[in-house]
């Protein structure tokens, strides 16, 4: 019976708005702690690019590599490749993580105006090493000693450099977007891209440089800022792919050749010269003969626009006078 009377025993009041009380406060805390972890998120603005957008990046930095072969070989008048390795989008913080901040770098600080903000190409101590010792004609082939410290007279005839690569982002940029990239400034501070990363978007971009057998890498930076107001323009059908480009080469070279097929041009057969005084010249009279310089049996030229280019035999053709090509003249 006494346990029978407890189970029907019913609660209080007092005892109801205390169980009420305890579970709002309990319901309020929680809420109040998934609302401190919530962000607004702009969809028709949003914080990272979709693939569509990384494709056109891709094909922008895939441009530059090539453009970065053809003018440092140039530059250091031996073989470069440079290839084109990932491009991805993340976190500063996360992008801090991938650089190797125990050894030297070289923190290049870029403008490509008119886009706001700035972009970071970092060049590792080995890149640095091997691109310096070329621009001063050397070809040695001594490890590089990675532990190493980057000089500032090595940081000064990097800028020679930075001026081959700046021409190569232009170029490879021209198809989005006009930009004229400008260096601002080097320095061998990587806690300066700490700062300057933040917890901002970042598209890091990763080029390895292969001169003749030694190899480094380059990455290079860009805050989603930068990249934001050109956005719509990020999009693949907008760029003219390299395979495109050899394409739309051999369309015009066919046009320019079925343009060339139809041009009209001036052929002349001449049948001999003479030389005569000017006392001669101002007795002629109709009825003189003047000897030519060729025989009877002898080819004659044929001139295209005034050049000779074949030889020939007279003859007719009907009732009109006709030449037989003989020789076909190839200029050496």
């Amino acid at each position: 019976m006494g346990a029978v009377a407890a189970e029907d025993r019913t609660l209080s009041q007092r005892e109801i708005d205390a169980l009420l009380n305890g579970l709002t406060a309990g319901v309020s805390h929680e809420s109040r702690s998934k609302d401190s972890t919530l962000k607004r998120y702009d969809f028709r603005s949003p914080a990272r690019f979709s693939k569509e957008q990384m494709r056109t990046l891709k094909m922008v930095f895939e441009d530059f590599s090539r453009q970065m072969s053809s003018l440092l070989s140039v530059l250091l008048r031996c073989d470069v490749k440079a290839r084109f390795v990932y491009l991805e989008q993340s976190t500063g913080r996360e992008v801090i993580g991938m650089l190797d901040t125990e050894r030297a770098s070289v923190v290049n600080v870029l403008r490509l105006a008119p886009l706001p903000g700035r972009a970071l190409l970092i060049m590792g101590v080995e890149l640095v090493c091997i691109l310096v010792e070329r621009v001063l004609g050397g070809r040695s082939t001594t490890p590089v000693d990675k532990g190493r410290e980057i000089t500032n007279i090595e940081l000064a005839l990097m800028e020679a450099v930075m001026r081959y690569v700046n021409r190569a982002l232009e170029t490879a940029w021209g198809k989005v977007v006009e930009v004229k990239p400008v260096l601002e400034s080097s320095t061998v501070d990587l806690e300066m891209v700490q700062g300057a990363l933040g917890d901002e978007v970042i598209f890091a971009a990763v080029t390895e440089i292969h001169v003749e057998n030694a190899t480094g890498m380059l990455t290079f930076l860009m805050p989603l800022s930068l990249l934001h107001p050109i956005a719509p323009a990020l999009r693949p059908h907008l760029i003219v792919t390299h395979e495109q480009e050899d394409a739309d080469r051999g369309h015009d070279h066919t046009l320019v050749m079925q343009r060339l097929q139809q041009t009209v041009l001036p052929v002349a057969v001449t049948l001999g010269s003479a030389r005569l005084s000017f006392r001669d010249l101002l007795q002629l009279q109709p009825g003189d003969v003047i000897p030519l310089d060729r025989g009877v049996d002898e080819d004659l030229a044929v001139s295209v626009n005034d050049r000779q280019k074949f030889w020939c035999r007279p003859g007719l053709k009907g009732r009109r006078l006709a030449v037989s090509i003989t020789t076909v003249l190839h200029d050496e």
